[in-house]
């Protein structure tokens, strides 16, 4: 399968010349990965690629399964480029997922090169997903999904829990990725997500909503195992934690910091976190 991350046209980025890795498909291609599927990578973000090339490299790849991930500032070149890709490969099944499909199903369906919609988190859905069409399974048995079937009628699947032993899922696949250029002021930092939920519900964000308000933790081990898999591999000291409140449970946020200064680990660390 091909996951593409599709650019994002924002003023600031062009400006900073920033292009951060493509997180959510990262971590979608290490789990469909360690299910045992054959995952790639195509970040439009970073790669400055016509439409011409970007065809031509799905072709290269001749995927059975393209999916995407979308925010609002990126989902119309998003549908854009689905329905040009869809409209040359008919065979191929596409997906999107993502915080603006996920509260807009309707929408996303009714673009031609959508097939198929994925709500919420989306690792086991994917994986799910793409073992059903592999094994010519029907689509009602996948959970998490919105998508039309052979009558042309749109089906909502039931909802899909949330993964709660967050250990499970594996580490971002940096390395399906050119991870070296994701660099800004010419340092290379590596963003990690230690916790998923929020238990505020903040009439901006849309946290709560696609991760649940449940605030579900890694281990500190396992953090402590990513920064070390991060700086071994590629050398980087900048470490960015980008849970949406890192500190709202202040003894487990103390533990990670403790673990890391126990650890001895020469890092640079920026969090987010409420300031109240």
């Amino acid at each position: 399968m091909l996951l593409i991350n599709p650019p994002q046209n924002a003023e600031l980025k062009t400006l900073l010349e920033l292009h951060g890795p493509p997180m959510a498909s990262m971590y979608l291609a290490a789990y469909v990965r360690k299910k045992g599927f054959n995952p790639k990578i195509l970040d439009l973000d970073l790669e400055n690629l016509s439409i011409d090339e970007v065809l031509k490299t799905v072709e290269s790849y001749s995927p059975k399964v393209i999916g995407m991930t979308a925010f609002t500032s990126t989902v119309k070149t998003a549908y854009k480029l689905l329905d040009i890709i869809k409209e040359k490969f008919r065979d191929i099944l596409t997906v999107i997922g993502g915080p603006h499909v996920t509260f807009m199903p309707d929408e996303a369906l009714s673009h031609p090169g959508v097939d198929v919609v994925a709500i919420g988190e989306g690792e086991e859905t994917l994986y799910e997903l793409i073992d059903a069409y592999d094994k010519n399974k029907d689509f009602s048995e996948v959970k998490g999904i919105v998508y039309k079937n052979n009558n042309g009628e749109t089906k909502m699947t039931p909802p899909r829990p949330f993964i709660q032993n967050l250990d499970e899922i594996p580490f971002p696949a940096r390395d399906l990725v050119d991870y070296e250029r994701y660099r800004w002021n010419g340092v290379l930092e590596a963003p990690m997500l230690t916790t998923r939920g929020c238990t505020f519900q903040c009439q901006y964000c849309s946290s709560s909503e696609m991760m649940g308000r449940r605030y579900r933790v890694r281990s500190v081990q396992n953090v402590i195992e990513e920064i070390k898999e991060v700086q071994e591999k590629y050398k980087v000291k900048d470490i960015e934690f980008i849970d949406d409140t890192f500190t709202l449970n202040m003894k487990r946020a103390s533990e990670v910091m403790e673990a890391i200064v126990s650890e001895k680990l020469d890092i640079r660390l920026s969090l987010s976190s409420r300031v109240n």
